[in-house]
């Protein structure tokens, strides 16, 4: 029977090898996000909870090197909302997959506000705006702008840099609280280009304003699930494109994301095949190997197509190319040392070439 150290050792083996660092540009997918390895960006994927309005779940949304870390890009009424503050209603949400566009339509009927924010890739950036059909109402002149909202505890002791200013983002909540009562709260810093942790590679985001100022908030100030936020304020008696951002998260050269192993969470009966799905980073390689464990064998099968292995190997073996026939077998685990581990045929649990003159292991990650 496997056990835990076997899928630990298996885990280990699939991250092993080399694979050619992908382009970093952004594209939008088939999923309608924009993608490349070491950054996913969502534009109105989810909608907010609907018994929380400020939930952390919607908007522009920024999976940074496999962690969540910025969401809720979308036009706001406070600098630091909480979770009772209002939010907008969604009208609808289109994709132009021609022109790699995404826009969502939005509106506060309590202000007969109507807005847009639409989502363009250039390059490894994201250019993000808001459109109004309309000026702004009276009523929210100095209260609505454009917010996108941070996770403190990737940033916390974390640099920032906003034009000639920089400081630290602060482990504990600083500054004045923002309060209906017309108390605004003070921004860490103003200016029109930010640089979210010039000195962390995984956590690196530049924002770029071309016409309105960014301003950087502690949101914690307002309320304990509070995140830092950048925002910019909607320019009253304009309408047409009033915001316009550049923003641009880092990515690493040669990123991939670690593969997830996926099990019952409620146990296997003891007659019920046990079987872990393993799947790994869809850059550059899509496939979900599954490894199907009984108690006496263990054994290596792809999810995807015969046709679709082999391009698998192709891209694991440059040597090959299409000529390339791969074969491959895991022998029975064996318990070595205390600890269970799967052993296998030839150097690695990947294709091993079949063809003439090939050395390649195939090993990829």
């Amino acid at each position: 029977m496997m056990h835990k150290p076997a899928l630990i050792a298996c885990f280990a083996l699939l991250c092993t090898g080399s694979v050619q660092a992908a382009d970093d540009q952004l594209e939008l997918n088939e999923l309608d996000y924009y993608s490349t390895p070491g950054a996913d960006v969502f534009v109105f994927s989810n909608w907010y909870n609907g018994l929380f309005s400020d939930s952390k779940i919607s908007g522009i949304e920024l999976v940074h090197h496999g962690v969540r870390t910025a969401t809720n890009g979308d036009v706001r009424l406070h600098a630091t909302p909480e979770q009772w503050d209002a939010i907008p209603e969604f009208v609808d949400r289109k994709v132009d997959r021609e022109r790699g566009t995404v826009e969502a339509f939005l509106r506060y009927p309590a202000y007969d506000f109507d807005y847009s924010i639409r989502a363009e890739a250039s390059g490894a950036s994201l250019r993000i705006s808001v459109h109004l059909p309309r000026p702004l109402p009276a009523a929210l002149a100095g209260k609505a702008g454009l917010n996108l909202e941070f996770l403190p505890a990737a940033y916390f002791g974390k640099a920032w840099m906003l034009d000639d200013t920089s400081g630290l983002l602060p482990l504990y909540p600083t500054g004045r609280k923002e309060q209906e009562s017309g108390v605004a709260p003070v921004p860490l810093g103003q200016g029109r280009r930010l640089v979210l942790a010039p000195d962390d590679a995984a956590r690196r985001v530049t924002i770029a304003s071309a016409d309105t100022e960014l301003a950087l908030y502690d949101g914690r100030a307002k309320a304990q699930n509070g995140w830092f936020v950048v925002r910019s304020l909607l320019p009253p008696d304009r309408s047409g494109e009033v915001v316009t951002w550049t923003v641009t998260p880092n990515a690493q050269d040669g990123w991939l994301r670690a593969p997830v192993i996926g099990h019952s969470q409620v146990g296997y009966h003891p007659a019920q095949r046990k079987v872990a799905v393993i799947e790994r980073c869809a850059h550059p390689l899509s496939a979900i190997l599954r490894w199907v464990i009984t108690r006496s064998s263990a054994r290596w099968r792809s999810s995807s197509s015969t046709a679709t292995t082999e391009a698998i190997h192709r891209r694991a073996c440059c040597a090959c190319g299409p000529t390339a026939r791969a074969t491959w077998s895991a022998k029975r685990s064996r318990r070595i040392g205390g600890s269970t581990s799967a052993t296998t045929t030839g150097s690695s649990i990947f294709p091993t070439c079949a063809r003439r003159g090939c050395t390649s292991s195939g090993t990829a990650t």
